[in-house]
């Protein structure tokens, strides 16, 4: 609520839950039960090569890296789908 984006999000893993934390799949098969989505059907977006990591154990259909946090190119690009500068270039189509 505090960034605005409550509207737009149904589901969190954060760190402190009491599951396994990345690069374990924990929390993606987590949130692929609770909302009965399967895991294929799942894209990890994520600015450390961790994260990009965790949605290649969880088996996700599509693992896309971002440069506008804390991660560099050549580390997420070894697991990533795609790379992208910034969020802003995520499209959902259909």
């Amino acid at each position: 609520e505090l960034l605005g984006v409550a509207s737009n999000v149904a589901g969190v893993v954060c760190g402190d839950d009491p599951i396994p934390n990345k690069p374990a799949p924990d929390g993606l098969l987590h949130l692929s039960r609770a909302f009965d989505v399967p895991v294929e059907r799942i894209m990890m977006v994520g600015d450390t090569a961790s994260d990009i990591l965790t949605g290649t154990n969880a088996g996700v259909g599509c693992c896309v890296g971002l440069l506008s946090g804390a991660g560099k190119r050549a580390d997420m690009a070894l697991q990533a789908d795609a790379i992208l500068t910034s969020i802003d270039g995520i499209r959902v189509i259909g």
